[in-house]
């Protein structure tokens, strides 16, 4: 069985990596005009430009992800607004069960995920 933080790193990690897929891919050329200059500063400016781009991909996975999971623990709310009820979800990337505890909110599991990567300065991408 696959832990809940686990799940939730994952996810954010794979969008993370699909928001920078369909941003740096280099032989995309159905690119839409808006997003061509975050490519060509990756490419061609700076190493600060590079790592402006990069921190600005991981802080728009997160927020897109954060926005999901917030939905989710919103679902999970009982009818006094405040426990949250356990569910497991069926994950066919793991072939496990992932199951999540009663009043264990996705976004505070992604919130502690992201500060520990802040205070450890670990690298936010994995290749």
């Amino acid at each position: 069985m696959i832990t809940v933080y686990q799940y939730i790193y994952d996810q954010m990690i794979k969008k993370r990596e699909e928001i920078r897929s369909y941003l740096l891919a280099p032989l995309n050329d159905n690119l839409p005009e808006k997003y061509k200059p975050i490519r060509e500063l990756y490419y061609t400016g700076s190493a600060k430009g590079k790592t402006y781009v990069e921190k600005m991909i991981i802080k728009t996975a997160d927020d897109l992800l954060l926005f999901q999971l917030e939905k989710m623990d919103r679902l999970r709310l009982l009818e006094n607004g405040q426990d949250m009820f356990s569910m497991e979800l069926k994950s066919d990337e793991y072939n496990s069960i992932v199951s999540v505890p009663e009043n264990l909110s996705f976004c505070s599991i992604m919130k502690e995920l992201i500060e520990e990567e802040n205070n450890n300065h670990t690298s936010r991408f994995v290749y």
